[in-house]
């Protein structure tokens, strides 16, 4: 599967159309369609959905899309680090993180990093511990801020802060007047709680009850969208409070919970990996600065 076959299907999967495609890669019509077609004959599944107004991707043509997008980019930027000159710290150093307060250390070193190395650029990509640390271990992202639990016997890692968990209320909720929340309040309510798993067990050994005796109807992997359930519905949000950096004051009340229950946010990085110098130099700044 060569890399620029997999350039022209996602050209393909990106306009929906095979004509368009071809002008955008400046090739002809008939070679797109060979390659399309030899590429499937590989991959031995049916990769579109041929209508007369466009080009649709089947199931298996959405994953191949997805993992085709991140080897091209690991390709690009492969090339793009063996071209930086020796003396120079120059390109890209991607980042995966949650919603967590320990991103306003790590934006504070990423700014103090830049203006040393003024040529470096940061991507930022948002996801949950489990999909950050998944792509980290592709390849795709080079550091992550993650929240505790996670497996740590591939990473090395620095502790940043506790992430205390709070509740997330309407105002006017019967427990906004309270200083705070107990389990037996929250046992009394319909919950949302965060989906990832290890996060959830936690969140139950606080409860000290099975998962069986809470009341939970939702779960959410991104604080945004769990901020509208709240508004939506009856349910109390249960999470850590850096996920909830930007609330609207006037329509929400977070709420501290007693007993008081906090995760260890850390960066991690995979041990004995080959990075990039920019990578690498990032990693000892992060070490003399954290350490």
């Amino acid at each position: 599967m060569e890399i620029r076959v997999l350039r022209y299907f996602l050209a393909v999967a990106r306009e929906e159309n095979i004509t368009k495609a071809a002008e955008v890669l400046h090739i002809t019509q008939p070679t797109l369609s060979r390659q399309l077609a030899m590429l499937e004959e590989e991959t031995g599944v049916k990769l579109f959905k041929r209508s007369y107004h466009k080009i649709v991707l089947t199931e298996e043509g959405v994953l191949l899309r997805q993992r085709a997008q991140e080897i091209v980019d690991l390709a690009d930027r492969t090339l793009e680090d063996l071209l930086i000159q020796d003396n120079e710290i120059e390109g890209q150093i991607i980042v995966g993180a949650g919603a967590l307060k320990a991103m306003d250390i790590m934006a504070k070193l990423m700014e103090t990093f830049r203006k040393q190395y003024p040529k470096v650029t940061f991507n930022i990509v948002t996801g949950t511990a489990d999909d950050i640390t998944e792509r980290m271990d592709r390849g795709t992202i080079d550091i992550s801020v993650v929240l505790e639990p996670v497996d740590k016997t591939q990473y090395d890692y620095i502790e940043l802060d506790e992430e205390p968990y709070c509740v997330l209320m309407k105002v006017g909720d019967p427990l906004a007047d309270e200083d705070f929340v107990t389990r037996e309040d929250l046992l009394k309510r319909s919950l949302i709680l965060p989906l990832r798993l290890n996060i959830r067990s936690q969140l139950y050994h606080w409860f000290q009850m099975d998962h069986n005796e809470v009341n939970v109807h939702y779960h959410g992997n991104l604080s945004e969208n769990s901020v509208y359930l709240v508004e939506n519905t009856d349910s109390l949000l249960l999470m850590s409070e850096g996920s909830l950096p930007y609330i609207d004051n006037r329509l929400f009340k977070k709420m501290p919970i007693n007993p008081p229950m906090s995760s260890q946010a850390i960066v991690v990085w995979r041990q004995e990996a080959s990075y990039s110098k920019p990578v690498q130099r990032f990693i000892e700044f992060l070490k003399d600065e954290l350490l």
